[in-house]
């Protein structure tokens, strides 16, 4: 063997640590886990404890949003008060909880009573409609009806002349024998 190869030795207990193993001071640091799905829970925990430490400064600070200074003011002078201790008052919001309710109803309602007028339109429509193509049908028949009445007028006119001319001719003929008949 070479000076640099040096003999391996197995050791006699396989749970025994190997004699070329890690120093003393890095066994006993736990190896880094892999990120997964505990530190993102972690992460999770960490923010949700960080906004439980910022909510109560934030509760005292909303004031600010309806520009009311003096009670951000007071509420951060005053140690012992919490927003937890102060009542917050639902009855405007349930007033307009209530008016939404009934405005909502209204709408329902306007919008039943607009889904019968548009039906009543329906079919007021339709009725239209059936009454025009009946009045076009008829309009259809009284033009034939005339065009064959036309025809009809034509030709009886046309014998009415006929005879006329023919009548006509009939006196001229007469006349014209009576004046020979006639000195």
């Amino acid at each position: 063997m070479n000076e640099h190869e040096q003999p391996q030795q197995e050791p006699a207990n396989p749970t025994a640590p190997a004699a070329h193993s890690e120093p003393p001071q890095q066994a006993l640091v736990k190896p880094a886990r892999p990120a997964a799905r505990g530190s993102a829970a972690g992460n999770l925990q960490k923010a949700a404890s960080v906004v439980r430490a910022v909510m109560p400064v934030v509760q005292k600070m909303l004031p600010l949003l309806d520009g009311n200074v003096a009670a951000v003011v007071a509420n951060l002078l005053t140690p012992g008060s919490s927003a937890s201790s102060a009542r917050v008052d639902l009855q405007p919001i349930e007033h307009a909880l209530a008016k939404l309710q009934v405005e909502q109803r209204e709408l329902r309602g306007q919008l039943s009573d607009q889904a019968s007028t548009i039906q009543r339109m329906h079919q007021q429509l339709s009725a239209l409609r059936d009454a025009a193509e009946r009045s076009e049908q008829q309009l259809e028949e009284m033009r034939n009806e005339l065009a064959s009445t036309r025809r009809r007028i034509r030709v009886f006119s046309w014998i009415a002349i006929g005879a006329l001319v023919l009548s006509l001719l009939a006196n001229i003929l007469l006349a014209l024998r009576l004046a020979h008949l006639l000195p």
